[in-house]
C-alpha cells in the first residue's frame, strides 16, 4: 500500500513539474506560448473550490471469512485545486457512510458506520470531466482502521452540480471491502 501511495505521489509530482519545465525551456529558447483565453463566468468547468454531497453504493465486505453485501448511504465533502496552466487537479476528501442493512452475519461487532479521509489526484479530460485516483484512511466504528484506495470519475452537469462514480478497496488487515459508489455534489 505504501508503495502505491508513493507511486501516486511521485507521478503527481512529475505531472505538476512537467508544464513548468516545458515553460522554462520555451522561455530559454525565446518561444513563449500564448496564454489560454480566460474562461467565461458561464462556462461549465472545474475550478478550485469545495463541495458537499451525498452518495449511495454497494459494499461487499469480508470479515474473518464471513461475507456480507449491503447497500451504503453517506455524506461527503471535498476540496479540489485545479493546477493553473495544466489539466491536473489535486484535493482532499472525506465521507461518513452507513450500511443499508444489518451486518450481524459478520460477527459480534459489525460496523455501524465508517468514515474516510484522504487525498485524490486526477486529470481533467475536458473542462467538465475529471478522472482520479484516491487514497486515504478508513475507520469502521473506531475499532478497525485501514487503508482505502480506488479510482473515480466526476463530471459537472451544471456550474455547481456534479455527479461522480467510484470504485474503492478498503483493507483493514483481517477485514476488507470492495465498494461501488455513485454520488452528487454541490460545488461552491
Amino acid at each position: 500500500m505504501i508503495k502505491l501511495i508513493a507511486a501516486l505521489l511521485g507521478a503527481t509530482a512529475l505531472l505538476v513539474a512537467g508544464p513548468a519545465y516545458a515553460e522554462g525551456t520555451a522561455r530559454a529558447k525565446g518561444k513563449i506560448a500564448a496564454a489560454a483565453p480566460a474562461a467565461s463566468s458561464d462556462q461549465i468547468a472545474f475550478a478550485t473550490g469545495c463541495a458537499i454531497g451525498g452518495m449511495v453504493g454497494h459494499a461487499a465486505i469480508n470479515v474473518s471469512a464471513a461475507d456480507a453485501n449491503t447497500a451504503t448511504f453517506g455524506v461527503a465533502a471535498d476540496c479540489l485545486m485545479v493546477i493553473t496552466g495544466s489539466k491536473l487537479a489535486i484535493g482532499v476528501m472525506g465521507d461518513v457512510v452507513v450500511p443499508g442493512s444489518d451486518l450481524k452475519s459478520l460477527g459480534t461487532n459489525p460496523p455501524d458506520y465508517s468514515w474516510f479521509v484522504g487525498f485524490r489526484g486526477g486529470l481533467l479530460v475536458s473542462d467538465s470531466f475529471l478522472v482520479y485516483a484516491l487514497a486515504g484512511r478508513t475507520d469502521w466504528d473506531g475499532a478497525d482502521k485501514g487503508m482505502t484506495y480506488g479510482l473515480g470519475a466526476e463530471t459537472l452537469i451544471t456550474k455547481h452540480i456534479s455527479i461522480k462514480g467510484e470504485v474503492r478497496r478498503v483493507d483493514m488487515g483481517d477485514a476488507d471491502a470492495t465498494e461501488l459508489r455513485l454520488g452528487a455534489n454541490w460545488r461552491f
